[in-house]
């Protein structure tokens, strides 16, 4: 069962600043050390798309 999911603007262009060690954990890097490396980056991700549609918590 295929889903086909449409997204205003979806080709719009936005800029994220990510430390290298976040890249490497959002592409699937391990970092043992620092559990949280990975959750903090999605939550940039994630703050960003709202921002950028407008959603407010």
């Amino acid at each position: 069962m295929e889903r086909h999911i449409e997204i205003p603007q979806g080709n719009e262009k936005i800029a994220i600043q990510l430390t290298v060690k976040e890249l490497l954990a959002l592409s699937g890097e391990n970092f043992y050390q620092d559990h949280k490396l990975l959750i903090e980056a999605r939550k940039k991700l994630r703050q960003q798309l709202e921002v950028k549609n407008g959603i407010q918590h």
